[in-house]
């Protein structure tokens, strides 16, 4: 597994549709994700997809803001 301060900042799209439910002042977001992820140091680069849930909340000041964002990597683990 590549550490995050050894890559540049990758570009995600996500798909659209997969699933958004609110409850009350809560907001939930199924979504998937494909990225194409730049070492810093040169290399090839790595294509990456995978999953992800978002959790938001409906601030007092009638903004969503994200409360929490979960994901995960469809690539294999590494083996050493």
């Amino acid at each position: 597994m590549v550490s995050s301060g050894s890559l540049s900042s990758p570009l995600f799209c996500y798909t659209a549709g997969e699933e958004f439910v609110v409850a009350g002042d809560w907001g939930f977001e199924r979504y998937s994700y494909n990225s194409t992820d730049t070492p810093q140091g040169g290399g090839a680069a790595v294509q990456d997809t995978g999953k992800g849930l978002n959790i938001y909340h409906h601030d007092a000041d009638n903004k969503w803001c994200a409360a929490r964002d979960a994901w995960s990597t469809d690539l294999p683990v590494p083996t050493k």
